[in-house]
């Protein structure tokens, strides 16, 4: 039952393409003297507490105020699309995002959670697109990279998904992920396959 919760929660992260890199990167609100910080930290810190919360209206209305008086402050734009997308606001949170990228066209964060939002739209091919723009922006990060296997395995390109995975996870895992995408198919009978391969290889890393 443990194991099957954990897939459970992986069919939904991969789906929902992981995480935003905003989410994971964010960190606890900072504590800042407000008559020493600059400006655009204490109106992020202000916002981020309005978050946790609860209170988005305020949170909102903060971030917007940060991007328009601090436009180049990337930081904002990304967790302002946060909030949207909570909100259910999907195209607020691409029109954000949008913006972003208009002050930064290669920004790597940006471009991942813009690529998020077009494959919740069911847009494939221009979320590979931003995925490839981003891991070309940062090599190194996993996350880009998954989220471009994502893609690519929701276009029916699994071989293509599966040799991006290889490369970035334990083979047990890279079944799960499989497993994923071919449910999200209709592929039922080479889903379950790729299930018990998943199982038989998780059991065997843990001995």
């Amino acid at each position: 039952m443990e194991r099957r919760t954990k897939m459970t929660i992986h069919r939904t992260a991969l789906l929902a393409l992981l995480a935003l890199a905003a989410s994971a990167c964010r960190s606890a609100p900072p504590q800042l003297h407000e008559d020493s910080a600059p400006r655009d930290e204490v109106l992020q810190a202000q916002a981020r507490v309005f978050v946790e919360r609860g209170e988005d209206d305020r949170a909102e209305q903060v971030l917007t105020t940060l991007i328009a008086d601090y436009p180049g402050f990337l930081a904002a734009y990304n967790e302002l699309s946060e909030l949207y997308l909570r909100q259910g606001r999907r195209a607020d949170a691409m029109d954000v995002l949008r913006a972003g990228l208009l002050m930064q066209p290669d920004d790597p964060v940006l471009l991942n959670n813009l690529g998020v939002c077009h494959l919740m739209e069911k847009d494939y091919e221009l979320a590979l697109e931003r995925f490839r723009q981003a891991s070309l922006a940062t090599p190194d990060d996993a996350r880009s990279r998954a989220n471009r296997a994502a893609a690519l395995g929701m276009m029916g390109r699994l071989d293509e998904a599966r040799e991006v995975y290889d490369d970035l996870m334990q083979p047990w895992n890279v079944h799960y992920n499989m497993a994923v995408l071919c449910e999200a198919l209709g592929l039922d009978e080479r889903a379950q396959e790729e299930f018990a391969r998943a199982e038989k290889l998780e059991a065997r890393s843990r001995w």
